[in-house]
């Protein structure tokens, strides 16, 4: 493949520093305010280098078009399949082992996808920063004097970094605002040349939202891997979910929790749906047999009695067995879900070298809230369906 300016260091240097914990960033933000008020009149420094490009809100209107259906397999994509910890009701623990940011694509080791595919994939995921008036990035001071640039996942915690700034520098915190960019336009800077975007020395890091680290960690818990703290953004994905376009099937990976238990929710009922209507289908028969046999039988006598009898308890025993396999398909647990890192994913699609793309291009990200907020709303944002033929 053509060198495209070594993205693996780039997007390295970029992420190096998420891999330390994310909460303990957070929890020290105030302290390195602090440490700067004394130092610089305006406590936090701007950078006079706007954004490369913005794009227009996202309200679901790039996504929802592509999505034709939404079902569950057998088993995950290997694309999908994770190495990571996994949990919930659907299973038991994964591999995950004592690591804290796990992969989703670990027989994937030498696949990439071109920058323009990643770029594609990343484009629904919303991210926010703080900015000037002049959508300039706000860069807080940090240790050593590095000069940090957050972005977050909520555009509360966002919100949250203004009121902290306020308190050393109300002045700046009034001309500062919270800017909404999507991921691609992140990626295009993370992957091009420091010198030539103006932002060498400068690291950013990505904030999560600390209540899907939370959910990351409860299936760390569940699945019996040790540690109190997440690296990273977390992902989390649904053994066997996947989302088929009349061309191709993709292996969906949420920002939030909530909403891939909105998706799982949806196509395990859907898929459940034809073989529960079948066993019901089925009782309803015998359960008709039944009732026939039995008032046949309370008129007959002799051995006509003891035949209808016969064929009634018969039907009733076919009847229990229908209403418990109904039962059974109902009480079917969810299915395995398990989480990983997203900069880690990232890494995987963008930073390898090979031949072979079509596991990676499976992958698509779903942002936060979308399919939440069309339950809300009562919005038919993805059509729920079992089946749907794999692409080519």
């Amino acid at each position: 493949m053509a060198d495209r300016g070594n993205p693996l260091q780039q997007a390295a240097a970029a992420f190096g520093s998420v891999t330390s914990s994310l909460s303990s960033n957070w929890g020290g933000l105030g302290g390195q305010l602090r440490r700067e008020a004394g130092r610089a009149a305006a406590g936090v420094q701007l950078l006079p280098t706007a954004l490369r490009r913005q794009q227009q809100l996202f309200g679901g209107q790039s996504l929802a078009p592509a999505l034709a259906s939404m079902s569950l397999g057998g088993r995950a994509s290997s694309s999908g399949s994770g190495s990571g910890a996994s949990g919930g009701s659907g299973g038991s623990g994964g591999s995950g082992g004592a690591r804290q940011t796990v992969s989703f694509g670990n027989p994937l080791f030498d696949l990439a996808m071109p920058k323009d595919e990643v770029k594609a994939r990343l484009a629904p995921i919303p991210v926010y920063t703080v900015a000037n008036p002049k959508n300039e990035f706000v860069l807080v001071a940090g240790e050593n004097n590095t000069q940090l640039g957050f972005f977050f996942f909520r555009k509360e915690d966002a919100e949250a970094i203004i009121e902290k700034i306020r308190e050393e520098n109300p002045r700046l915190a009034r001309d500062s605002k919270v800017l909404r960019v999507t991921m691609d336009n992140v990626y295009e800077v993370f992957t091009t040349p420091r010198d030539q975007t103006g932002l060498g020395g400068i690291h950013f890091r990505f904030m999560p939202d600390m209540e899907q680290v939370r959910h990351a960690l409860e299936l760390y818990r569940e699945a019996g891997v040790p540690g109190s703290t997440f690296a990273g953004v977390p992902v989390f994905q649904a053994e066997g979910l996947t989302v088929t376009t009349q061309e191709t099937q993709y292996v969906p990976l949420f920002l939030t929790r909530e909403d891939l238990d909105v998706a799982v929710a949806g196509a395990h009922r859907q898929r459940n749906a034809a073989a529960i209507g079948a066993a019901r289908g089925e009782a309803a028969k015998h359960e008709q047999d039944y009732q026939e046999a039995l008032n046949a039988a309370s008129s007959a006598k002799g051995r006509d009695k003891v035949l209808l009898e016969s064929k009634a308890a018969k039907a009733r025993a076919a009847l229990d067995g229908a209403m418990e396999r109904a039962a059974a398909i109902e009480a079917a647990p969810l299915p395995k879900i398990e989480v990983g890192s997203f900069e880690e994913v990232l890494m995987r699609m963008s930073a390898s070298e090979g031949d072979e793309l079509t596991a990676w291009s499976q992958v698509m990200f779903v942002a936060s809230g979308l399919l939440q907020s069309a339950t809300a709303d009562g919005a038919a944002v993805m059509q729920v369906a079992a089946g749907g033929k794999k692409g080519k």
